[in-house]
């Protein structure tokens, strides 16, 4: 795989950049903070996902969208990956619309996925299907800050842990390791099955031992339901009798309670009867206080009432006449010199006389208003007293009435009384005591039997628990033995399996040793090849891997030198040619391609002078990739740029200039 281009918007610092990449060697550097590792950054996202970063860690955090274009030659063909994200308030999700990967200008067709879209990746690059393609791509092409020396400086349990795991070597230990509690299983059967003849015996005596037992319940559970047999035909004649005394005293109660109930309607009757007299008695008297009240020679109401309205009219009349008047006596006040109808001059003595005449009318009118009012006034007064005689007459009459119908009610009840006889219960009472003390005689004697019962279905029940549990227990111990026994007959299959698994634990111990060698080979060779390229064909040393991957060189005499004690240049070269080889080992393991693309991450990172002077020099002189990418802020490795590029940060935002 080589890089063709990268294409970000909001992607951290980077408001909007655009990289070209080319072949040969790419230096992007900066001032710390620049955005340079952010286009490391971005070229994994785009390749992974968020299988190292999160979604928020590399978008902008003011930005509403972020798109990262990621274009790339794969086995002759060019690929387009375009991821994109959005942000809905504080969260931050994928950007379906910005989601696809093209071939040659072609969409590949997928689902709106992330995850769909990773696994086109991952069949482009070529990774096996049960790797996890974020790791293939650092051990092939990827080299974060501070691991380009990490692989010959680690211990040797780490360093031979991670190149199993790139051999595939680890999926051998874990059955080598999970060999061994099946072994032990098999081995605890075959110790168990030796034990068996002895634990059958065991169990034998104790079913045996169980069958007695129950036996005995068995016949004691007999004993006892005979003697229930002797004991209920007794318990049910002590019942019906019981029943019989029980509805005899019910009857009674019935009847003393119907006698009960009938004096207390006799007493109701007689009671209510006296209460009637004395409504009635006081009613009489009411009436008698009340007639006397009457006026013998009031007028009838209605007359009088009639009277009222007339005189009422001729009221109305009279006031109407006198108001008229007065305004027509009024309109003469005002009249002027002329007369407003013939227009001749009225005297003032006329008018005086016209005035005049006008009063004595009205002072006559008003007397007879006056004599209206009288007789208005007294009939009112007649009205009144007309009235309450008829309310009086009105009250006695209801009272009479009421009289008349209390008569009739006294009537009535003496004729019900006359059917009701107070009855004695002394006799019933007597009678319902004697038969409930022969009804609590045979209730002891009943209970006395229900007790005895009760015992013995009570000692019957414990009995046939017992022997409900005694009979599961012999049903496991027979299960056991036929357990037992049967195990008894796997022994010669337990014992062909605890072989067949050692042995085979024994081979995949092996298989990891062969693995191992065949390509610890490989390995050397590629390690032996890199360096010397690097070095450029220097005789001084040569290096060589042992059979825990460690490196180790060997001067020119054949003299085993530690790589730690080798210059910082030296060392570097190993570093690098180890970590080269490597990645042509997990390649040949895939069966991917060589690779064509190193990405370099602050490689100088914790280097001294010497190694930082180094550096350069050895990756000048590799030659077997075609691309090679360094991330950097140290001005020695632009020198040997094919291709620079200078990141800087203005106003908070990352800008991309060659030079």
């Amino acid at each position: 795989m080589k890089l063709l281009s990268l294409k970000i918007l909001n992607v951290r610092s980077h408001k909007e950049s655009f990289v070209e990449f080319k072949d040969g060697i790419t230096v992007i550097s900066g001032k710390t903070g620049s955005g340079k590792s952010t286009i490391l950054m971005a070229i994994h996202y785009a390749l992974f996902g968020s299988a190292d970063l999160s979604n928020n860690e590399i978008m902008r955090r003011s930005a509403k969208k972020m798109i990262i274009e990621l274009k790339l030659v794969q086995n002759g063909e060019e690929y387009t990956i375009l991821r994109g994200l959005k942000r809905m308030n504080d969260s931050v999700s994928i950007d379906t619309e910005n989601l696809k990967v093209e071939k040659n200008g072609i969409q590949i067709n997928s689902l709106n996925r992330a995850n769909d879209i990773n696994l086109i990746i991952q069949e482009i690059l070529g990774f096996p299907s049960d790797s996890k393609p974020n790791l293939m791509f650092q051990v092939l092409s990827y080299t974060k800050q501070d691991n380009i020396r990490n692989l010959i400086e680690m211990k040797k349990e780490e360093r031979q842990d991670f190149i199993d795991k790139i051999l595939q070597l680890s999926k051998y230990k874990s059955v080598f390791e999970n060999l061994k509690p099946l072994i032990d299983t098999y081995l605890s059967k075959h110790e168990l099955i030796n034990q068996l003849s002895e634990f059958i015996n065991d169990e034998k005596e104790s079913a045996k031992n169980i069958k007695s037992e129950i036996n005995e319940l068995n016949e004691k559970i007999s004993d006892n339901e005979k003697k229930l047999l002797v004991i209920n035909p007794s318990i049910d004649k002590k019942n019906d009798e019981i029943k019989i005394l029980n509805e005899r005293i019910k009857i009674l109660r019935q009847k003393n309670e119907q006698i009960i109930i009938q004096n207390q309607r006799f007493e109701y009757f007689k009671k209510n009867i006296e209460k009637t007299f004395i409504e009635q008695k006081n009613l009489i008297e009411k009436n008698n206080i009340l007639k006397p009240k009457i006026v013998t020679n009031a007028e009838d109401f209605e007359k009088l009432n009639e009277k009222l309205n007339t005189e009422s009219s001729k009221l109305k009349v009279i006031e109407y006449r006198i108001l008229k008047l007065k305004k027509e006596n009024e309109e003469i006040n005002k009249l002027q010199a002329n007369c407003p109808t013939c227009m001749q001059r009225i005297p003032d003595e006329h008018k005086k006389a016209l005035s005049a005449n006008k009063n004595i009318e009205i002072i006559g009118l008003e007397d007879s208003k006056n004599l209206i009012l009288n007789t208005i006034k007294k009939l009112n007064e007649l009205l009144i007293v007309s009235k309450k005689n008829e309310e009086l007459k009105k009250e006695i009459n209801n009272i009479d009435s009421a009289i008349n119908l209390l008569e009739k009610q006294i009537i009535s009840q003496k004729k019900e009384l006359i059917n009701f006889k107070e009855e004695n219960n002394e006799l019933i009472q007597k009678e319902i005591i004697k038969i409930e003390e022969e009804y609590n005689l045979l209730l002891s004697k009943f209970n006395e039997l229900f007790a005895k019962k009760s015992g013995i279905e009570s000692a019957n029940q414990e009995l046939k628990t017992q022997l409900l549990k005694l009979t599961g227990e012999l049903k496991n111990k027979n299960i056991k033995i036929s357990e037992y026994e049967e195990k008894s007959k796997e022994k010669n299959h337990v014992k062909l399996c605890l072989d067949f698994l050692n042995k085979l634990r024994i081979n995949v111990k092996d298989i990891r040793q062969i693995i191992r060698s065949r390509f610890l080979n490989d390995f050397k060779n590629s390690f032996a090849k890199k360096f010397e390229e690097i070095r450029n064909n220097d005789d001084e040393y040569y290096v060589e891997i042992n059979q825990d991957y460690e490196p180790v060189a060997y001067s020119s005499e054949g003299i085993e030198v530690p790589i730690n004690y080798l210059s910082g240049g030296e060392k570097t070269s190993a570093a690098l040619a180890y970590r080269l080889a490597l990645s042509d080992l997990a390649g040949e393991i895939n069966n991917l391609m060589p690779s064509e693309l190193l990405i370099l991450d602050e490689p100088t990172t914790g280097f001294d002078n010497e190694d930082v002077k180094s550096l350069p020099i050895a990756l000048s002189n590799l030659s077997s990739i075609p691309q090679i990418i360094i991330v950097t802020h140290e001005a020695l490795l632009k020198e040997i740029a094919d291709n620079s590029i200078d990141i800087i940060k203005e106003n908070g935002f990352s800008k991309i200039s060659y030079s």
